[in-house]
Formats: structure tokens, sequence, C-alpha cells
């Protein structure tokens, strides 16, 4: 099999703008009435041309043989696959993007079954990659998977009453990835016009050539991933459910190394095969169908479950333990912990701000701050707050727990369906303008309506909603107040009724007099309600301000008729 895919494209944009104008804040009139404007930015009465061209090019080349064949209780199969891909970037902007991205790979897999009870399943891939020195292009990834259909042996039959089906499967094996330590990792790069350096009495600047990028001897990731499945339909196949237990570890992802001193002299830290990552979990389905006279029932759920932690970071260990990534999770927040705001009772000195002065309890914060501003607190004693004041505070966005139920019910026509979907265990740092009032672009920006539970001198709350409010980037208290912190870390827990439907069907009797097979109306809806403890957004949008199109409530009528 070839395929070959060519894309182009071509832009071309012609505009301009017009001459704006605001009026004279001291002098809005003239003596005639008119307004009297100043210019603000002076426009063009032509059409301005800007054009910009893209492409790239893609070949696929597969080959592969197979091999099947049944005699008696036994059965074969083989697969023999070999593919390769070639990406030209018809339009790279530099030297490297110019070289063709080429992969290549061959695949193996046999299988053999025996009498419908035991399994076995061998894979194996040897891959090859550009980005690796010629020593160390390709990688072999095998693995294994064997099953046992319990309920077909003969000890199983006095419970095959009960259990209609139960089968276990395990499976082992390894993948590479090649992804993370940029093209060609192992070449150095060398480039000219950067910093050099300056001498003499009028400092003169001479710039120069360095090694940008380290090239180190690098090779394949690698991921252990191990997979115990377990299958049962049970009460006349009435009930169905599958279960995983899974765990993976990744040896040697790609990682800059941060334990290489600044004494080195390396304009950058290299890559290397540093990462150690385990994940483990469990994930599954059930569902059940019942039929109770005319009225038929199923129920179905989802679930997917998983914990994951750093084992090796190729960080230099830290100066308090707090600090160390090492066993949190991948995407953990870390982040000051707000213990509550300074109030008009801390400002002991009475000269309007905080400071150590005020009492030894109350560190050196970031920047000039007041009664109002967020109190962090001060892990490491020193007497204030910085880099070495943040813990791990929340997991990330990413939610250990999936999961999703619905229930499906028919009867004499009628037909009706819930389906809900949520998560747990997942938080997320809400930031930027919108979050942080007055913050960005000298003020400009929308608020949120929960600002208006703020502090201020009368509402000297030291757990109101929001600190006091600042104006401009530069305000007073915008450095301090705007830290990731806990007082920004939200719970985006949801449970969401994703999908409700309820429908009716015309009876035969009656759309067969019209030659029509199926005559069915419905209403759905979709994204009817979300509860959450997060209520300024939607909880699943990935921002941290709202700034994304949420997802929207929809409710149809329906009518599908099939002839």
């Amino acid at each position: 099999m070839f395929a070959f895919d060519t894309y182009n494209e071509q832009n071309t944009r012609r505009g301009k703008r017009e001459s704006t104008y605001f009026v004279d804040q001291n002098f809005p009139y003239t003596d005639d009435g008119e307004l009297l404007l100043n210019e603000t930015y002076t426009g063009q009465n032509y059409l301005g041309y800007a054009n910009s061209n893209g492409g790239n090019r893609r070949f696929y080349l597969e080959t592969s043989f197979n091999y099947d064949r049944s005699y008696g209780k036994h059965n074969t199969s083989g697969l023999l696959l070999f593919n390769r891909t070639d990406y030209v970037n018809a339009f790279a902007g530099n030297f490297t993007d110019a070289i063709p991205f080429r992969n290549e790979g061959l695949a193996l897999r046999g299988t053999y079954s025996y009498d419908d009870r035991y399994f076995f399943e061998v894979n194996a891939g040897y891959n090859g990659s550009e980005n690796f020195a010629p020593s160390k292009r390709y990688g072999f990834f095998p693995s294994v998977a064997v099953g046992w259909i319990l309920s077909n042996e003969k000890f199983f039959e006095p419970l095959s009453e009960h259990i209609d089906y139960f089968k276990l499967r395990y499976s082992d094996g390894k993948v590479g990835s090649s992804s993370g330590a940029g093209r060609f990792a192992y070449l150095s790069r060398v480039e000219d016009g950067q910093d050099g350096y300056d001498f003499g009495v009028n400092r003169q600047y001479t710039s120069g050539i360095r090694e940008t990028y380290y090239g180190v001897d690098v090779t394949w990731a690698e991921a252990r991933k191990q997979d115990i499945g377990i299958e049962v339909n049970a009460i006349n196949n009435n009930l169905r459910v599958i279960v995983d237990f899974f765990k993976e570890r990744t040896v040697g992802a790609f990682l800059q190394r941060g334990d290489v001193p600044n004494y080195i002299g390396l304009t950058s830290d290299p890559f290397g095969n540093l990462g150690i990552v385990e994940n483990k979990g469990v994930d599954g389905s059930i569902n059940y169908g019942q039929s109770l006279n005319k009225l038929r029932l199923d129920f179905r759920s989802t679930f997917s479950y998983n914990r994951n932690k750093i084992i090796e970071n190729g960080q230099p260990k830290q100066l308090y333990p707090w600090l160390d990534r090492i066993g949190t999770p991948l995407l953990a927040n870390f982040g000051l912990v707000a213990e509550r705001l300074y109030t008009l009772e801390d400002d002991t000195n009475g000269d309007g701000f905080i400071s150590p002065d005020d009492g030894a309890e109350y560190p050196t914060q970031f920047g000039q701050i007041m009664p109002g501003d967020i109190k962090y607190k001060d892990l490491n004693g020193d007497g204030k707050i910085d880099s070495f004041d943040r813990q791990q505070i929340g997991n990330g966005d990413v939610p250990a727990l999936t999961y999703g139920f619905g229930l499906t019910a028919e009867y004499k026509g009628f037909d009706a369906s819930v389906f809900f979907q949520g998560q747990t265990s997942s938080d997320r740092f809400i930031g930027g303008q919108g979050i942080h009032p007055f913050v960005g672009g000298g003020g400009t920006g929308n608020l949120y309506t929960t600002a208006t539970d703020r502090w201020t001198p009368e509402n000297n709350n030291a757990y109101a909603t929001f600190p006091r409010l600042s104006y401009g980037e530069s305000g007073i208290g915008q450095n301090n107040n705007t830290q990731e912190s806990t007082w920004w870390l939200r719970d985006i827990d949801f449970l969401r009724l994703k999908t409700a439907e309820i429908g009716y069907t015309l009876p035969k009797d009656v759309t067969g007099k019209l030659n029509i097979n199926t005559t069915r109306f419905y209403i759905r809806g979709t994204n009817l309600f979300t509860i959450s403890k997060f209520k300024l957004w939607d909880p699943e949008l990935n921002t941290r301000n709202g700034g994304s199109y949420p997802n929207i409530s929809v409710v149809s009528i329906g009518l599908n008729v099939l002839f």
C-alpha cells in the first residue's frame, strides 16, 4: 500500500485602518459647540498587503504478510508488517525543519488458541527514528498476552447456571517513544550572532558563536505496560462486567537536566533519558439489561481510575523536603499556602502598610502590601515568602477518576434514556483578567460578580472571596495577591447530565398502511445541568479565567422516519 498526500495554501490579506479620535477631555467643545477631537491614531487611505504560503508532503508505504490457519481445535495466525513515513515541510523556517521527517518500523504478531479455551499472543515492534544516533536509532519492543476462558472448562459446569461467560487475561509488554528531546537530539548545534562579551573603556559589545544545544547520545524512552483483565457475563447474559487493572512504568523519559551547576558554563541544560514515571489504575464497564413483561430496562456504566507519580526527574536534591517533586503526581499543582487576608488589626503601626515592623509573625512578602492582601505561610521560617515556601497543594486538572452511567427504558413504543458523566480528584488554578481584577493592560478587563465579595475597610473580613482590589499591574499588592496559591486553587469536580431523551415509536399497524417501516418522535437534551462546587464557569473547560467557549445546552425535537 502506498499513499501520497500533499497540502498547499496561499493567504493574501488586504486591509486598512482608519484614523481614530478621542474627545479632548480638557476642552471638549469649540466655540461653535462642535466636539473637539484629538487624533489618537493616524490611519491610511490605501489597502495594505500581506502574503504567506504554506504546504507539506507526506509519503506512506506499507507492506504486510498475513497467515491464518485452523486445524482441529487449533487456530493460528501471523502478521509481518513494514511501514515507513516521509514528511516534508515545504515552507520550513530553518534548515533543520526542512530536512524530511522519517520513521520506519517492522511489526510482528503471532497468535495461537486451543479449543476456545486457551489463547496466546506475542507481538514485537522494531522501530527506527531519525532523532537518535545511528547506533541507537532502532528499538525493539516485545509484548505477550495470554487468555483463559474458564467457563469452557468442565470443572466450571456447576457454575454455568449462574455465570454464562468467564475469562481471565494478562498482557505485558514494552512500547517506545522518540518524541520529547527534539529533532536530531544526538547532534550539538552551533549558531552565530549570539551574545558575546564587552570590555574596554567604552564597553564595546562583541557578538560571537556559541553552542546553543548540546547533543547527547539519547535513545528510546521505554514504557512497560501490564494489564490483568476479567470479563464476566452472568444472569443469562443480562449482566456484563469488564474490569482491567493496569500498571505502566516509563523509564528514560526525555528531560533537561536540572542538576548541572551554572559554573560548568553551559548555555542550556542538555537533555537525557532521565525521567521515570509510574502509573497505576483500574477501569472497566458494567452493563445490565432486564425485561419485565413489556418493560425493558438497560443500565450501563463506565469508570476509569488512575494515579501516577514521579519516580525520578533529573533534579538535584532539594533544600527542603516539600520542594521535592519526586513522589508527587506528574501534573501536581505547586504553590504557596494562603492562610488568610491581612486585616486592619494587623497594621499595628497605623501607617497603612503591613511589614515585619508590625510583628515578627509577618514575613516579608512580594513587594509592598497593605491590609486586605493575602497572608502566606512561611514554611521554612526564614522571615520571608519566596520560592522556598511552595509545596504541593493540588493534584492537577487531570482527574484521577472519570465515570459515566445511564439508564434506558422501553415500554409499548415509548422510550427514555439518561446518561450522566463526572470526574473527581481534580483542581485548577484560576487567574488572569476577570479573576484578578484590574491587573492587566492598565486595569482593563471584565470582572465576575464574585468580586463584590472583596476585602474593604468596611468589610474587614480575613476570609473574603477576593483580596483588596488594586489598579494596574504595578498596583500595590498585585504582585503579592496574584501568586499561585491555595487562595486561587479551585476544585473542578463535577457531575453532569450529559444527555436525556424521550421518544415514541408509532405502532407497526399504523405505519405499515403508509408503507413506512418506522416512525419515531423524540425530544433530546444535551448538557442540561451540572452539579459542581465550582460556579464561575463550566468546570470541564481547559481555562484559567473562563476565556473559552463554554459547553452549551441543546434541546432538540425530531422526527425519524425509515422507509
